[in-house]
């Protein structure tokens, strides 16, 4: 396969994508039409998992269970419209569904601004409630996609000197709660 001169960036972006260590993700790869000069070259092999190719043509991601809480890198090189581009697969491996970090600090910064759930994106029939120290609810959200980012349902930002519990309910029967800090 003859390349198209530099890499530029894809179209379709870095995809950042959860798996659970031991189970098979199916990697979402552009689609390159019939153009006889595009081909997907993997330009870099995972450190921490498997790629392998199945019958039916997808390609999948395997994660290793003594990588739990890493994350891996997979790189694909295609050409399309003349252009060689190069498509990032960020897969954090997982050995629990879910992992709640037990704090955030809302301050804009672009680092940990929202309260996180890693794992949420595979349960997109939840729900998550907030409440304060006294019981009383002070957030809910159907459809939970790690967008909270500390305030109450008027927009006012929650003290960050106080406990915060949660109730994630994860939309197959199961729920976790816990507590977590909003650290200023």
């Amino acid at each position: 396969m003859a390349f198209c001169g530099l890499f530029a960036p894809s179209q379709d972006g870095d995809q950042h994508l959860t798996a659970m260590a031991g189970q098979t993700l199916t990697l979402p790869l552009p689609s390159l039409g019939s153009d006889a000069e595009c081909a997907l070259e993997l330009v870099r092999e995972p450190a921490y998992g498997r790629i392998t190719t199945t019958k039916e043509g997808d390609i999948t991601y395997e994660g290793d269970k003594e990588h739990c809480g890493e994350q891996d890198q997979v790189s694909w090189a295609f050409c399309r419209n003349g252009q060689q581009e190069l498509l990032n697969f960020y897969i954090d491996i997982l050995c629990e569904p879910l992992i709640i970090y037990s704090g955030f600090s809302p301050n804009g910064d672009g680092i940990n601004d929202a309260f996180t759930i890693r794992g949420v994106e595979n349960f997109p029939n939840n729900e998550l409630s907030i409440y304060d120290f006294s019981g009383k609810e002070i957030y809910r959200q159907q459809s939970y996609q790690n967008d909270w980012n500390g305030t109450t349902r008027t927009g006012e930002p929650l003290s960050d000197a106080s406990t915060y519990f949660y109730i994630f309910e994860d939309g197959e029967g199961n729920s976790l709660s816990g507590s977590f800090r909003i650290n200023g």
